[in-house]
């Protein structure tokens, strides 16, 4: 049988999912995935609940917390999350720090496509150096993306106000965020070589610029939506 989840949806389908996923009509699910334009008589969500509950709760408890991102969560709890966040419960989010923040990392590699759509993948890396290139692009982004984008560059400003405690610095923010936003599209199995693993780096390393902009300087401007 087909298994709901928010973990491998689109952002598309679940800013309009209100209630649980696992509550939702797998047809429903199906048509929310496939629509171009999705036919809702409600209004979508500015970002996907789920995403908020997860940052809302590490917002709460984990700024301060130690190799936030960087040490990995027990899966018994990252199951226990994904089945709090699917089937909807009153109580508390379960899991350690590290699981929710492992969470949130799973989700958004999770999406059929990443948070900046494979068709504006390679202008976000040329355009890597230049701070107002990179800032007309997520202008350009579609709303639910540029919505989600945002708040977590937001959410990660946050997380670097208290890089004191929680021992990050915006490098390697930037970089792990870098390869989760601008995911790199599908490509053969060959693609192994020394030389493609060079290239690699410097891909990753253009998406750490990228998103390291966004990190540094003020978004109100785009929040007001100028």
């Amino acid at each position: 049988t087909y298994e709901r989840s928010c973990f491998g949806s689109s952002i598309e389908a679940l800013v309009y999912i209100s209630v649980p996923v696992r509550e939702i009509p797998v047809g429903r699910l199906m048509e929310l995935e496939n629509a171009k334009e999705v036919t809702s008589t409600q209004d979508p969500y500015p970002i996907p609940k789920e995403i908020w509950f997860l940052v809302d709760h590490l917002y709460r408890h984990g700024l301060k917390q130690p190799h936030l991102f960087e040490q990995p969560g027990l899966n018994s709890e990252l199951l226990q999350i994904r089945n709090w966040l699917d089937n909807g419960s009153p109580d508390p989010m379960p899991g350690s720090i590290h699981s929710v923040a492992e969470a949130l990392l799973l989700l958004l590699e999770s999406t059929a496509e990443p948070i900046i759509p494979y068709n504006m993948h390679n202008v976000c890396l040329s355009a890597s150096s230049n701070y107002m290139q990179c800032k007309q692009i997520v202008m350009q982004l579609p709303e639910h993306r540029k919505n989600v984008f945002l708040y977590l560059c937001a959410f990660l400003q946050e997380v670097l106000c208290h890089a004191n405690e929680n021992g990050l610095d915006t490098k390697t923010v930037a970089t792990l965020f870098g390869t989760i936003f601008l995911r790199d599209p599908p490509r053969s199995r060959g693609d192994q070589t020394s030389r493609a693993r060079s290239n690699q780096q410097t891909l990753d390393r253009k998406k750490a610029s990228f998103v390291y902009h966004f990190l540094v300087n003020d978004q109100s401007d785009f929040i007001l939506g100028r």
